[in-house]
């Protein structure tokens, strides 16, 4: 925390009232500085055929 509140010029009291951890910050950073994930529409017959190659799984 330290690191990151003497790069934005700002006390660690400052980052701590908006985050209450470290865990939370970066959650935060990622969430703002990543795109979200694809998303792939998943059929029925996709995921019985999927599930079927599953190691355990019924014949």
């Amino acid at each position: 925390m330290e690191g990151v509140a003497g790069a934005a010029q700002t006390g660690k009291a400052a980052l701590y009232r908006r985050w209450a951890s470290k865990a939370d910050l970066v959650i935060s950073a990622l969430g703002a500085t990543l795109p979200p994930p694809p998303t792939f529409p998943i059929s029925a017959p996709c995921v019985r055929s999927c599930s079927s190659s599953w190691p355990g799984s019924a014949p």
